[in-house]
């Protein structure tokens, strides 16, 4: 919850702990080059956020549990919450969602669904959307977009299979083989985590604020508990009512 997150945050604090969070998308070298480029001026002013997250099979039900992951929104989605704050250099002022169970029928039985679209508005009036699916079959499937007044930068692509049918491709269900046996989120983010864990040590070492600490963790946890609120409510729902409830 909300105020057992706030609660750990200002427990570490007083407690002057070491505390480095694993959004491990900040040390993804396209990631990085992206936030590079756009720090750099080269796509001017950010003025729009895209971000898709499609993972390739459907949870276990257990998994999946709200009451235990917090459902859809918030177990995929916090990573492109987190990148959104990031990349755009901006705070979230509001969301606005939609869900539906669509295509994992075995998540109904504890509540939860299986795709959502957030629309969000930041504090800097630059727009943002973001695509959580749980059912792309052809793979894992992980793109960011920023769209600036000078141009635009792209973090990742479409997954390598697919076929090319005159000006469009289409992208199907892939079997399953082969000797790698290695979660599709490993293999996509491999480098990553291995800089991330880099990073913490070095922090370590060097006596220093850890790169990615609880602050991060909160904000990105405060749009993703608004747009599970927004689609669960059918209506927008401004970030200022995540801070005013507590939790």
């Amino acid at each position: 919850s909300l105020e057992q997150t706030r609660a750990t945050v200002d427990a570490v604090a007083e407690a002057r702990v070491p505390l480095q969070v694993a959004f491990m998308r900040r040390f993804d070298p396209a990631f990085r080059q992206a936030k590079d480029a756009i720090q750099a001026g080269r796509i001017g002013q950010p003025v729009t956020f895209k971000a898709v997250n499609r993972d390739p099979v459907c949870p276990r039900p257990e998994f999946a549990d709200p009451a235990h992951s917090g459902g859809l929104v918030i177990d995929m989605g916090i990573h492109d919450f987190d990148v959104a704050r990031w990349l755009m250099s901006s705070e979230v002022e509001s969301v606005s969602a939609e869900g539906s169970l669509l295509a994992c029928p075995d998540l109904a039985t504890v509540g939860d669904i299986d795709n959502a679209i957030v629309n969000l508005r930041f504090s800097n009036g630059a727009l943002g959307n973001l695509e959580l699916s749980r059912n792309a079959r052809y793979g894992f499937d992980v793109r960011t977009e920023v769209l600036g007044t000078d141009g635009a930068v792209i973090a990742g692509d479409f997954p390598v299979s697919g076929a090319d049918i005159g000006a469009a491709r289409l992208l199907s269900s892939v079997p399953a083989g082969g000797p790698d046996e290695t979660p599709h989120f490993v293999r996509r983010f491999a480098l990553a985590y291995r800089a991330q864990i880099e990073d913490f040590v070095d922090a370590l070492q060097q006596q220093r604020t850890p790169s990615i600490g609880g602050a991060e963790a909160l904000a990105a946890f405060e749009i993703a508990h608004a747009a599970t609120l927004s689609w669960q409510q059918q209506r927008p729902v401004a970030l200022t009512e995540m801070r005013a409830a507590g939790g």
